[in-house]
């Protein structure tokens, strides 16, 4: 009775201590993509000879595993998921490597290891234990005597954009790119060093422009098109015009009908449309409440390796939102880039649950001042 006692007092105190706003928003976020998922995905499904359910069926099982991943990670001190992070950023690198060397390519790239009939891709899992190994690398700026975080934190940052660029995969090379700035911004470095770093940016994006095809593409397309978008952009802009302030009702929407994507990079347009203005609206505050509670956890935090690593959380949800939403309204050039929470992709969500529940454990650290703060 003691030990049943002692375990419901630990479970109380840990859900007590979670940030429940955050909960709150993350569990609403993959119920509007359970929805979304039936929505979106079923006509894609029979136009490919598969089940008419059998996307939204993966869906259900990743979401599922991705709950349990967060309440896992949530349950962990931050430098447990420290170890488990070094660990897992290496196998996944490691995969992303035999990815480069082993698999035939799929839309013009090598980016999704097929196992067991199941296909993941590594370079998702990479995103939020790197983010907690360059904080970590970051907030020491000596690992030791000889030893600079930061020259740690660049060589790991350049081996990822090597292997990414091998695949290659400039979309999710940006991605780290802003977060890894960011988080290197916020480690408190010199502004001379940050003017080199752009300027280092803006090189290998002139670089990937002239060295890859499909980057010159895009980008050509974007820039020095006619005025005429994409058949993908064209019906991605006519959904979200049609959906006006209202929406045309869940299920009811079009473009899931003739878009390929519509249940993944296109989401947002196929939401727009069913849910409307207003409800697509209400859906984003949630992503703002969720970068909002970061802020706060961030202004409470005393650790700096906390402070970076919920900066570079932050970052990694909102650049997510920020190419997702602006590919499909034409504002950014075209990019496989999921709509956290809600896209369909099994390694995606997963990934996404994993680093809320890095997050909830990080933000249980401020839990006493944030009460205080209240």
């Amino acid at each position: 009775m003691n030990l049943y006692n002692r375990n419901s007092k630990n479970i109380a105190k840990w859900w007590y201590s979670l940030d429940h706003n955050i909960i709150f928003s993350f569990i609403m976020l993959l119920l509007v993509g359970l929805i979304m998922s039936k929505s979106a995905s079923t006509n894609v499904a029979e136009k490919i000879g598969l089940d008419a359910l059998y996307f939204y069926h993966k869906h259900i099982l990743f979401v599922i595993l991705a709950i349990l991943a967060a309440l896992f990670f949530s349950l962990l001190k931050p430098h447990i998921i420290l170890r488990f992070s070094l660990l897992l950023l290496l196998l996944s690198l490691m995969l992303v490597v035999i990815i480069i060397f082993t698999e035939d390519h799929t839309k013009g790239a090598k980016r999704w290891l097929r196992i067991a009939g199941l296909t993941i891709q590594p370079s998702e899992f990479i995103k939020p234990f790197f983010i907690v190994i360059n904080a970590w690398f970051l907030s020491r700026k000596f690992i030791r005597d000889d030893i600079n975080g930061y020259i740690i934190s660049t060589i790991l940052f350049l081996t990822i954009i090597f292997c990414l660029a091998m695949q290659p995969d400039i979309g999710m090379s940006l991605n780290f790119i802003a977060v890894w700035s960011i988080q290197v911004f916020m480690s408190g470095i010199s502004y001379f060093i940050i003017i080199i770093l752009l300027g280092l940016a803006l090189i290998g994006v002139i670089l990937a422009y002239f060295s890859f095809g499909h980057v010159k593409y895009r980008i050509d397309s974007f820039l020095f098109s006619d005025g005429a978008p994409s058949y993908q952009i064209s019906k991605s802009l006519k959904a979200i015009d049609s959906g006006g302030f209202f929406g045309k009702g869940i299920f009811e929407g079009e473009v899931k009908n003739v878009l390929p994507d519509s249940h993944t990079d296109f989401i947002f347009a196929a939401m727009m449309e069913e849910f409307g203005l207003i409800v697509t609206f209400i859906i984003l505050s949630l992503y703002f409440l969720i970068i909002f509670r970061i802020f706060i956890h961030t202004k409470l935090a005393k650790d700096n390796f906390i402070i970076i690593l919920l900066v570079g959380i932050a970052v990694q949800i909102a650049f997510q939102i920020f190419v997702n939403v602006g590919v499909n309204m034409n504002i950014l050039p075209t990019k496989g880039t999921t709509l956290p929470f809600i896209s369909y992709g099994g390694s995606s969500l997963l990934a996404m649950g994993i680093l809320t529940g890095i997050l909830l454990s990080a933000c249980r650290e401020q839990f006493g001042r944030l009460k205080n703060y209240k």
